[in-house]
């Protein structure tokens, strides 16, 4: 979480020099001809400050999902539930509100 707010912070920093540096229409174009160098720049200095900061390596970590990045089948059982499972579900919700309606229709 640290690293994230260098990161944020550092990215505000470099907002504000650019802003406090008033980088006129003719010297950005003299830096960057076209939109697409801009855009190289920005993202070659993105992938660079995630190195630096360490951001890659953390999302790979949190990606990994403790060491199982995907849903494999032993985890299936608690994480899906069976159509059979979902049908008894279903017919268990109309038993219950059929039950109700009854209840409804005594009271009234």
């Amino acid at each position: 979480m640290d690293k994230l707010e260098q990161a944020i912070q550092a990215i505000g920093q470099d907002i504000g020099n650019l802003q406090n540096s008033s980088l006129t229409q003719t010297r950005a174009y003299e830096l960057f001809p076209t939109y697409a160098t801009l855009q190289a720049q920005m993202t070659t200095n993105i992938k660079e400050k995630h190195v630096d900061l360490g951001l890659d390596a953390l999302i790979d970590t949190k990606l990994q999902n403790g060491g199982d990045p995907f849903i494999t089948t032993h985890q299936t059982q608690t994480t899906y539930a069976t159509i059979e499972k979902l049908k008894d579900l279903e017919k268990a919700i109309d038993s219950l509100d059929s039950r109700l309606k009854r209840i409804e229709a005594n009271q009234l």
